[in-house]
């Protein structure tokens, strides 16, 4: 919600469940996590041979601060680029705290994009 301004559970509860809990199964989601709580959380996106693409990266309010995602990105990147030459992400420019984690963690600012979400058409029934 906080970077993409919408609740997409809300907007479609068993969609957003199931797509997940596939995502999960391929291994697209890491988390890190102690005693059952996320401490950080990154997907594992789009690749091919020359990138791979994260996402969603997340650190719960109550455990803000004390560098698990910094931790977690670094190590996870690392893993990442031994396959391939290059990782990339995308970050809402004006998410400030966003910017200067993928910064510490190696990430260089290369351009600026605007994204657009398209939702599906609502059928209209004809009589």
């Amino acid at each position: 919600v906080e970077d993409l301004k919408e609740d997409r559970f809300a907007m479609d509860l068993q969609g957003f469940r199931a797509r997940h809990l596939s995502e999960i199964r391929d291994g697209h989601w890491w988390v890190m996590a102690e005693r059952d709580q996320i401490l950080f959380q990154v997907h594992v996106g789009p690749r091919n041979d020359a990138v791979i693409q994260l996402g969603g990266v997340f650190t719960p309010p109550s455990v803000r601060g004390r560098g698990h995602a910094t931790r977690g990105l670094r190590a996870l990147v690392a893993g990442l680029l031994r396959d391939r030459p290059a990782v990339s992400l995308f970050c809402d420019e004006s998410n400030s705290i966003a910017c200067r984690l993928y910064e510490r963690v190696g990430f260089e600012r290369r351009f600026y994009n605007h994204s657009y979400l398209l939702r599906p058409q609502r059928q209209s029934s004809y009589v």
